[in-house]
């Protein structure tokens, strides 16, 4: 159905009042055949890094708040998923909420992923649970964004893991990840960041890990 289509929730479910929820179809970033690969480290010194940033160029937007919900067809702890393991999240930022399925290929931070605006997340929470999807974490940050040529860059302060910066690339799915991860970790080191703070997964596996300590 032409930019976007729509569910009604059935008459007796939910109370019985009717919802309909607006799916917008993404952009061209997100078809089929592509991945987005990421690099990500802990950030020591954020006067210092900000400064780097600038010597590129980059400006940073303001600080948004995003709050996470991460579902899966298996309640499990979130270190138990692996490669091939598909969850998805519903992302709340300002007034809008975000669909989002991802499923590592290589490496945690290797990932297909594909991503949708809804207009009604407790109606997407409710098809989830429909589809027999749980929920297995929650996470919350505020993110800053800039742009280095083709790199996204974020810096993030997570609450329960501190500032991490994280620079991602959407490459073909043909295309060598880890060349890529290569890549954009040269740029990490060329704004100061040390391998010793390299994080290899992502923010949800790192406080699940975390959490089992």
């Amino acid at each position: 159905m032409g930019g976007g289509d729509w569910c009604r929730s059935p008459a007796g479910v939910a109370g019985g009042a009717a919802r309909f929820l607006t799916v917008t179809f993404p952009g061209p970033r997100y078809a089929g055949g592509v991945k987005e690969v990421e690099v990500k480290a802990a950030v020591r010194d954020v006067p210092a890094l900000r400064q780097a940033l600038a010597a590129f160029g980059c400006t940073l937007s303001e600080p948004v708040r995003q709050e996470d919900i991460l579902y899966a067809a298996e309640a499990k702890p979130i270190t138990e998923f692996g490669l091939g393991d598909l969850v998805l999240r519903i992302r709340r930022q300002g007034d809008q909420a975000i669909l989002t399925g991802k499923i590592p290929v290589t490496n945690h931070l290797d990932k297909h992923e594909a991503e949708t605006v809804v207009s009604d997340p407790v109606a997407m929470t409710e098809l989830l649970t429909w589809m027999d999807y749980q929920e297995i974490m929650r996470l919350a940050k505020e993110r800053q964004k800039t742009t280095y040529g083709e790199y996204e860059i974020c810096l993030d302060e997570v609450e329960g893991l501190g500032t991490f910066i994280e620079v991602e690339k959407i490459i073909d799915d043909r295309a060598d990840s880890d060349a890529v991860q290569n890549e954009l970790w040269t740029l990490l080191e060329s704004l100061g960041i040390k391998e010793a703070d390299r994080a290899t997964k992502g923010y949800d596996q790192l406080l699940g890990e975390k959490a089992a300590v």
